[in-house]
């Protein structure tokens, strides 16, 4: 089990620790992540590039309320970790965009070379 990950059940302990033999798994995930929400986003329906990044805000929301109820932080730790853990998220749809910016790019010089075509067709008769 991956020990990485914030800390509050010992108030002496930093709240956020990484071990240096787990970057690797993070890493191989992460990449893993990456290339699903490409495939996604890249797909025709809209919704799909979203599944991603709704998936981990929900599960970093579930972890901060499992920690309110099971070690009762400080309030200015629960945001903190919040936001830290929301930065997959961030990444989603950050490729969320960049994948839609590109598809709208590429369907308008399509839209474009098609009414060219149509041009040159009408001239044609």
């Amino acid at each position: 089990m991956l020990q990485s990950g914030f800390q509050f059940s010992d108030p002496s302990a930093p709240l956020f620790m990484v071990y240096g033999e787990e970057i690797p798994i993070f890493l191989a995930i992460g990449a893993v992540l990456a290339a699903v929400e490409v495939f996604l986003a890249c797909k025709d329906d809209w919704r799909l590039g979203l599944i991603p990044a709704g998936a981990f805000f929900v599960w970093a929301a579930v972890k901060c309320v499992v920690r309110v109820v099971r070690w009762g932080p400080e309030i200015g730790d629960l945001f903190f970790a919040l936001r830290m853990e929301n930065i997959p998220t961030a990444v989603f749809l950050a490729a969320y965009a960049v994948c839609w910016i590109w598809r709208w790019r590429r369907s308008a010089r399509q839209a474009d070379k098609s009414r060219s075509l149509d041009k040159t067709r009408i001239r044609d008769l």
